[in-house]
């Protein structure tokens, strides 16, 4: 259960650096959600916390590409 507080902490610390337009951190939250979710012991994850890391993913995938373009 632990794992399932941590993606959303990560998720919303990400969300919240995009709203004071610091990408840098964005990124690095944003890619410490995901990370949580795949390495979750968790047995069952509920969809809400499976939305969550696959949005982090998304935008840690988007923010990392217009940062090298």
């Amino acid at each position: 259960m632990h794992d399932l507080m941590d993606i959303e902490h990560y998720y919303l610390k990400g969300k919240q650096a995009l709203k004071e337009q610091d990408t840098e951190q964005a990124v690095i939250y944003f890619k410490m959600a995901w990370n949580k979710f795949n390495n979750s012991d968790t047995a069952f994850i509920p969809d809400k916390f499976v939305d969550m890391a696959r949005e982090a993913f998304e935008s840690y995938l988007d923010l990392k590409s217009s940062n090298h373009s």
